[in-house]
This record gives C-alpha cells, structure tokens and sequence, in this order.
C-alpha cells in the first residue's frame, strides 16, 4: 500500500517542481541521465526585459495572443467546440500561406461504386498538408497548439 502513494507523491511533487519554474529541480533528479527531454514540453524560463523577470514561453506567447486581441468562441458544448480567434498573427499566416502555396493541388473525391480517386466540378477547393517540423514556423505553431 505504501508504494502506490511513495509513487502518486513524487509524480505529484515533480508536476509541481514542473508547475513552479522548476526551481532547483535537475533532470538528472528525474532519471533523464542530464537529458533535456526529462521535463518533455517544457522549454524552461525566459528572460523578458519588459518586466525585468524570467517569462516561460507559454506565458510570453500568451501576452502575444493578448495583444493581437486573441479570444475564445465556444460553438458547442455538446460535442464541444471552441473557435479560436486570432489565434495566430497576420504574419504567420502569409508565412504558412508561403510555405503550402507551392504544394496545393486540387481536392480529389473517392468514387463510392469504384473507390477510385478523382476531380469533381462541385469540389472548387484547393488542399496541401504541411509536414510536421518543416519549418521553425510550423514548429511554432505546432507547439502553441500543443499548450
């Protein structure tokens, strides 16, 4: 019985350590061996001359969201579905635009008698996939959708 709570109580103790700035917390404390991915997400403080104290990224990128006017529009909440408004910069969407406009094809449909995949006249939209870490400015959308 004691195991169990020993386990929830470090597990709790490190969110925490995590939560707080990870004050005097080394990654080798959590059996990463000195690796950076013991703490995986988290990127550590950062320095903002604005308020003269360490920022975590989330934190300054919040603040970023903030002034852009970056608000939440809740759908529905069965099944929920939240709209996100302003969620990234103009500049970051020309630079996305950029980035698939080369790779842009014409959406396809599947034929339901044949299964083959094929041009439709009623389908007028265009599509492309950006790969995962393509680019630093996927990376950085990516990782703001991951928080």
């Amino acid at each position: 019985m004691r195991a169990p709570v020993a386990r929830l109580a470090l597990s709790l103790s490190l969110a925490l350590c995590a939560a707080s700035g990870g004050a005097g917390l080394k990654p080798d404390a959590l059996g990463g061996g000195g690796k950076e991915e013991a703490l995986v997400g988290w990127k550590g403080p950062v320095y903002s001359a604005d308020s003269g104290h360490a920022m975590f990224a989330a934190e300054r990128e919040a603040r970023e969201m903030a002034a852009r006017g970056a608000w939440v529009e809740h759908v529905s909440f069965k099944p929920q579905a939240k709209v996100f408004h302003r969620f990234l910069s103009v500049e970051e969407c020309d630079a996305l635009k950029a980035q698939a406009e080369p790779a842009m094809k014409r959406s396809t449909v599947v034929d339901s008698v044949t299964g083959e995949v094929k041009t439709d006249p009623i389908r007028t939209s265009y599509q492309t996939f950006l790969v995962r870490r393509s680019s630093e400015m996927v990376i950085k959308v990516d990782e703001r959708i991951a928080r």
